[in-house]
C-alpha cells in the first residue's frame, strides 16, 4: 500500500480563519485538501460567513450527495434484511401448509 506523504503539523492562531467543509467525530476537514483540525468541542469553531466561491459551493454539494448516498445505502441494507426475513417466513409457512 502506498502511503500518503505526511505534512508537518501546523498550529492555528487565535482568530485565524480557515474554511471547513465537514465536521464529524471531532475532526474538521479544511477545504481544498489542506488538512484536518482536531476539535475537542464544536463551540471552538465560529462561523464567519456564507459560502461564496464556486468551488466551495460544489464541495458542499458533494458532501450533501455523499451523505444522501450513505443514508440510501443504509436504507437499502435494512430493506434487504426485511426481504430476507419475509422470504424465510414464506418458506416456513409453505412447509407447514404442505405437511400432513
Amino acid at each position: 500500500l502506498a502511503s500518503k506523504e505526511e505534512r508537518p503539523m501546523k498550529t492555528l492562531k487565535y482568530g485565524q480563519t480557515v474554511q471547513i467543509t465537514r465536521f464529524k467525530n471531532k475532526i474538521a476537514t479544511i477545504a481544498r485538501g489542506m488538512g484536518y483540525l482536531l476539535v475537542d468541542d464544536s463551540s471552538q469553531l465560529v462561523k464567519v460567513g456564507e459560502i461564496t466561491d464556486a468551488v466551495s459551493k460544489l464541495e458542499a454539494s458533494a458532501r450533501v450527495l455523499e451523505n444522501e448516498i450513505t443514508t440510501l445505502s443504509e436504507r437499502r441494507e435494512r430493506l434487504q434484511e426485511s426481504l430476507a426475513f419475509v422470504n424465510r417466513k414464506i418458506g416456513d409457512v409453505a412447509s407447514m401448509e404442505s405437511s400432513p
